[in-house]
Parts: structure tokens; C-alpha cells; sequence
């Protein structure tokens, strides 16, 4: 930014697409988050840590929540996502119970993604929804 200046700095984020909100697509920045005291911490598990703390529910449960029809019948983690790497990772991470997924792993995880849009199907519904109640 110094080198550039802030008017080209500024104009970088109006005119480049962000990346997409997806599972692995986590900035290590955020991963590492060096402290001013000196710790580091990761923010990906403080906003898990926090979706518990708040009780939301978890990602089949907020899908079944949201009259989705095709939710009660999520009960593999390929239904989730066409991803191998990642339907190995979410059976790793929470040995293999598909109801233990936490809502914000499984939104990310959405294989489903309206054309052009870098969120997933559950992510872009709730987004018209409220956009349209505005």
C-alpha cells in the first residue's frame, strides 16, 4: 500500500472479485492472528467457539429449521458436499456424525453454489430472504 498509494489500494477492492466463502478458503492470516501481547490465536475456532456458545443449531438441524424438504434427509457428508478432500475432513472432524456438523463448517462446505455467486445455495437463500424484507 505505501508503494501504490491508497487511491489504487482502494480502487483494488471495488474492482476485484473476492474469493469464494468456502471450506478451505480460510486466510492463514486469520488461521496465525498475531496478537499485540504476543499469543496468536485462530479465528476460524473462535467463531466455531462461538456459534456453540450462542447455541446455534447445527447445520442439518438449521437446515431441517428452515423447511428445507431435502435437510431431514441429508445423512452422508457427499450430500453436503461433492468434495472428496472435504467430505474426509468433515467425517474426520466430527467422527463421522453428520448432526455434529456446526453451521458455519457446513455453509462453507456447500458444494451447491447459485452461478456466479461465492456463497453457497442455504447461504444465498437466507440472503434473499432478508435482502427482499428490507
Amino acid at each position: 500500500m505505501l508503494e501504490e498509494g491508497l487511491s489504487k489500494w482502494i480502487l483494488a477492492f471495488g474492482s476485484n472479485r473476492a474469493g469464494n466463502l468456502d471450506a478451505l478458503n480460510y486466510p492463514d492470516s486469520l488461521l496465525n492472528l498475531k496478537m499485540p501481547d504476543g499469543r496468536t490465536i485462530n479465528m476460524a475456532e473462535i467463531d466455531i467457539a462461538r456459534d456453540r456458545e450462542r447455541e446455534l443449531p447445527r447445520y442439518v438441524e438449521f437446515r431441517r429449521r428452515l423447511q428445507n424438504p431435502s435437510a431431514s434427509y441429508i445423512t452422508e457428508f457427499s450430500e453436503i458436499t461433492p468434495v472428496v478432500e472435504i467430505q474426509e475432513l468433515l467425517y474426520d472432524l466430527y467422527d463421522g456424525d453428520i448432526n455434529k456438523v456446526d453451521l458455519m463448517v457446513g455453509l462453507m462446505a456447500e458444494g451447491h453454489r447459485p452461478a456466479g455467486y461465492g456463497f453457497s445455495s442455504t447461504t444465498f437463500s437466507l440472503f434473499l430472504l432478508f435482502a427482499s424484507r428490507r
